[in-house]
Order: structure tokens, then C-alpha cells, then sequence
């Protein structure tokens, strides 16, 4: 999947040039005590910049961006320095200014991939809490072959947290060629979506991002899980067989169709293989609610 602007920048260079190919260590001790502004942010991010041929750009930000989610704030803030940085009429000869217009199309969540990617596995689930308690959707990538481990990586991680709680799956299924301004489930679940995307990213198409919502104060509403599906054309066995698994335990699923998905009056082959995903299985035997949004 490439980047309309930038079509030479792929999923694999993203990866590279966010946060590099390793691990980032951290230092649970360790903490913040500066904001982090425009000027703070391009020091960062600068001496990476200027290598040869830079990778993991902003390695040096992990803590600021542990921090942001600590503090309830979307990691999407990460764009507004970096749109800042490109709309600097100081860089606009400037290889930093060059390097940077690569992300203008990509989202917090694609940054959110690409950090949690980076997380050691010591401090892995204490950060998917944090993550939780920011009501800030997870997202799991699960594209193709080369990346599946990074989402497979985070569903692993997420067990605990799916199995501690008696969530009740709310499943919005998204085609590639579904233009959807914003997602159903941010237009039905509000109050508890504030902090979902509307627009997607480089890494949006073979994805799933999951919110996770205590029950209500007095109970009237259980504990809830809100998880988005984006389908590409080519769809990963492990997306699929993800999609397959949590179709299971959810209790509605709503699936967007288009003029795109009908061949004459006739469906497609791509979203006929959409709807198979879906497992005809129910948990317990529950009922369930599957509604088609044309």
C-alpha cells in the first residue's frame, strides 16, 4: 500500500523511518517533564534528519509520545508538529522538509502502529492499559505476510485485556471503496469514540482498531468494545481469520456496501468473500444483529 502523494513510500519505509527496526528501550523510572512543542519536537527529530540515509526519525520522541497517551491526548498531535515542520517556509529547500512530506497522509493511528511495534515485550501490556484508559482505539495491522506479526503482535497482547471484562463486540465492517466521512460506530457511540479517526492512513486498508468501554456508572450499559474493520481489495489470511474469530463474539455487526460491490444487480466476488468472513458461529449461542448500510 503506497502513499498517494509520495508512491515510492511504502508500509515497509514507514516503519523504518518512524521509529527504525528495533526495539525502544524504556525506562519505567523515567519521566517527562517538558511539554512537547514545535520547537522541542524538530530538535528531536533534527540530528536523525540529517544522516545519510536517517531511519527512526523519532526514536527520540518515545517518551514525549508515552506521556501524550498517559495524558489522554491522541498521538494524532504528532501530525500537527510535523504539518508545522513542513509549513516552515525555513524548510522548504531543506532535505528535513523533503523527508517529512512522506507522512502528511499518514494518521495517529498509523503512528500508533508503528510505536507499538517498537514497545519491548516487558512493557508491552502496562502500555496497551495505558492505551485503554485514554479511550484511544488500538489498532491492529495485519496487511500481508511481511507485517501480520506487528498486528498478531498486539491481538497477543490484547487477550488479557478482551478476557478480563465481559465486553460486548460491537464489529463495523469498512471496503476499501466504502466513503464513509466517519465511521459508523464514531456516529453511533459518540461519547465513547472521541478519540477515533475519521480519515485513513498508509496503514488504514487491513486493519482493525478496538476501543474498550467500561459499563456505565449504573450499569445500564455493559462493558462495551467498539472495533472498526478496514478491508483492502487483497485481504491478508490473517485479517480474515482475525475478522472470522471476532465475528464470533459480537453482538452487532454492521457491514457498508456501495454501487461498487454489485456487479449489474449481481454482488462481487470481493464483498460476497466479505460477508464469508463472517463466522456463522455465536458465542454461547447468543443472539446477534447484523445490519448492511448500502
Amino acid at each position: 500500500m503506497n502513499n498517494q502523494n509520495s508512491p515510492d513510500f511504502t508500509v515497509s519505509d514507514f516503519f523504518k523511518l518512524t521509529f527504525g527496526l528495533i526495539p525502544v528501550e524504556l525506562d519505567p523510572t523515567e519521566f517527562v517533564t517538558n511539554e512537547l512543542t514545535d520547537e522541542l519536537f524538530a530538535s528531536l527529530i533534527e540530528p536523525s534528519l540529517r544522516e545519510l540515509n536517517p531511519t527512526g526519525i523519532f526514536r527520540n520522541l518515545f517518551p514525549y509520545l508515552l506521556d501524550t497517551i498517559s495524558r489522554t491526548i491522541p498521538i494524532s498531535k504528532l501530525i500537527n508538529h510535523i504539518q508545522e515542520i513542513i509549513n516552515n517556509e525555513n524548510y522548504e529547500s531543506d532535505d528535513l522538509y523533503q523527508i517529512l512530506q512522506h507522512f502528511e497522509e499518514c494518521t495517529g493511528s498509523d503512528f500508533l502502529i508503528a510505536f507499538l511495534d517498537k514497545v519491548p515485550k516487558n512493557s508491552f501490556s502496562k502500555i496497551l492499559n495505558t492505551i485503554v484508559a485514554a479511550n484511544i482505539p488500538i489498532p491492529v495491522y495485519l496487511s500481508n505476510d511481511a507485517h501480520s506479526q506487528k498486528g498478531l503482535k498486539v491481538l497477543n497482547g490484547m487477550h488479557d485485556i478482551i478476557t478480563a471484562c465481559n465486553y460486548h463486540l460491537f464489529i463495523s465492517i469498512n471496503q476499501t471503496n466504502t466513503n464513509l466521512g466517519t465511521p459508523f460506530s464514531k456516529q453511533l457511540y459518540k461519547n465513547y469514540s472521541i478519540n477515533r479517526e475519521d480519515l485513513p492512513g498508509i496503514c488504514n486498508p487491513n486493519s482493525i482498531d478496538i476501543s474498550f468501554h467500561a459499563a456505565s456508572e449504573n450499569h445500564s450499559r455493559p462493558p462495551l468494545a467498539i472495533s472498526e474493520v478496514y478491508y483492502d481489495e487483497l485481504s491478508s489470511s490473517a485479517l480474515c481469520e482475525t475478522v472470522k474469530k471476532l465475528s464470533r463474539f459480537a453482538f452487532y455487526i454492521v457491514i457498508h456496501s456501495s454501487n461498487d460491490d454489485f456487479n449489474g444487480n449481481e454482488l462481487n466476488d470481493q464483498f460476497i468473500s466479505t460477508i464469508n468472513e463472517i463466522s456463522i458461529e455465536c458465542y454461547d449461542g447468543y443472539k446477534r444483529k447484523i445490519l448492511v448500510l448500502f
